[in-house]
């Protein structure tokens, strides 16, 4: 299995984020949160879901970072179900830094 260096990876994550922050107030409008029945408040209600489901995860969003779910493929369907409320994991085999290079799940999304 091929590893990617750390700070390349920050680097590839924070190039994609600025992209992705670059889109503007038009497109965080046309994403919502309310599907399937699922309205999420704020983004401790994402947090107290992921507490319900008995997953451990680490949540550095307020300091710039990402809400990272520790855990593999396992996972898949949970994160699917996620996909489908508008709130996109990506999934890293080698995990970063939170998870002390254990394989996980990441988002930025916020509300």
């Amino acid at each position: 299995m091929r590893t990617m260096d750390p700070e390349v990876l920050d680097e590839a994550l924070n190039f994609y984020f600025s992209i992705e922050s670059s889109r503007g107030d038009r497109e965080a409008m046309k994403n919502t949160n309310v599907e399937k029945g699922v309205i999420f408040h704020d983004e401790d209600s994402l947090v107290e879901e992921l507490r319900g489901m008995d997953l451990q995860f680490i949540d550095k969003r307020r300091k710039g970072g990402c809400l990272w779910v520790v855990g593999g493929a396992e996972l898949d369907s949970v994160m699917n179900k996620f996909a489908g409320r508008g709130i996109r994991f990506i999934f890293i085999p080698n995990g970063g830094r939170a998870t002390k290079k254990k394989p996980g799940w990441f988002t930025k999304w916020r509300e």
